[in-house]
């Protein structure tokens, strides 16, 4: 009984650190496309209606 438990621990620690890198990752490519969108709006070139 004691290394089945053992076994689900370790399945639950390692599911919390991939929900956990898979949270920063997503964190960082946000940022990464609102970064790209404020770029391309800064530097677009002007349209004069």
């Amino acid at each position: 009984m004691l290394p089945i438990k053992n076994t689900i621990n370790r399945t639950l620690i390692i599911i919390k650190r991939m929900l956990r890198l898979q949270i920063i990752y997503f964190k960082f490519t946000a940022t990464d496309v609102i970064d790209i969108i404020i770029y391309s709006d800064r530097y677009k070139p002007a349209v004069i209606d």
